[in-house]
């Protein structure tokens, strides 16, 4: 008869704490997220950005009909410019969409590149957020106060606020047009937030040479030199955007 050799196994239990330690290092790796991160918040936010959007748009579903298309016309024949000056009702609806299309589209920036700003400038979404929307409006006070001044000193109000009015045009076109960009991005791996960030920049550098083409001939029309338009460009136009500069390079 056979006798089967019993093979002891001498089995020791470690606690599961022992397989860490304080020194234990965790290196995150860019563009991962682990399961145990609370993303809720995140959630509240994105939602709480869509819901407000989608409020703000709904309600000025009749100022987008009704300015939009003479904005688009406007970009080639600079009368449809003055046309919308001339009806009070449709100023009112161009102010209101203006306003509009800036707080959604600081909004639609932070909902889909608000992570990577965070990241690059090291504030956290919220502070971001708050920057963005306290940097448009004192950009439209100081262009304001410009404008102002400038027809002050040259005693002909109309043709400088064309000018204000006319930038306001360009905004709400560039608003509409980054809509596309922003809906691509939602494709995953198709644009990063980089990109967006970076195609952002171009396409508002395209519409601003637009604008500025459109104020040169506001301003020649109204029959001032071109020595008068190079001191506006310098004054309203340049240093903002000297600042703008200077301050993200600082931060």
């Amino acid at each position: 008869m056979e006798q089967n050799e019993a093979i002891e196994y001498q089995i020791k239990e470690f606690p599961i704490d022992s397989l860490w330690g304080k020194e234990t290092l965790v290196v995150p790796q860019a563009g991962y997220t682990y399961a145990g991160t609370d993303t809720t918040g995140n959630n509240y936010l994105s939602s709480s950005i869509i819901l407000i959007i989608t409020i703000l748009l709904s309600l000025s579903f009749q100022n987008i009909v009704s300015i939009l298309p003479l904005i688009v016309k406007a970009v080639f024949r600079y009368g449809y410019h003055v046309k919308i000056e001339d009806k009070l009702t449709l100023i009112r609806q161009r102010n209101i969409l203006v306003l509009v299309s800036a707080i959604c589209l600081c909004l639609l920036t932070i909902l889909f590149a608000g992570d990577y700003i965070s990241e690059q400038s090291g504030f956290s979404i919220f502070i971001v957020t708050a920057c963005m929307l306290l940097a448009l409006l004192a950009y439209w006070m100081f262009k304001t106060a410009i404008l102002r001044l400038f027809s002050w000193a040259a005693k002909e109000k109309k043709g400088f606020l064309m000018v204000g009015k006319i930038g306001y045009n360009y905004f709400i076109l560039l608003f509409f047009l980054t809509i596309p960009l922003f809906l691509l991005s939602i494709i995953p791996h198709f644009i990063s937030p980089e990109t967006l960030i970076k195609l952002l920049l171009i396409l508002s550098l395209f519409i601003y040479l637009v604008y500025l083409v459109r104020t040169f001939q506001t301003i020649n029309l109204a029959r001032f030199s071109h020595f008068f338009y190079i001191l506006y460009l310098c004054a309203a136009e340049l240093l903002p955007l000297l600042l703008i500069i200077k301050l993200i390079s600082g931060v």
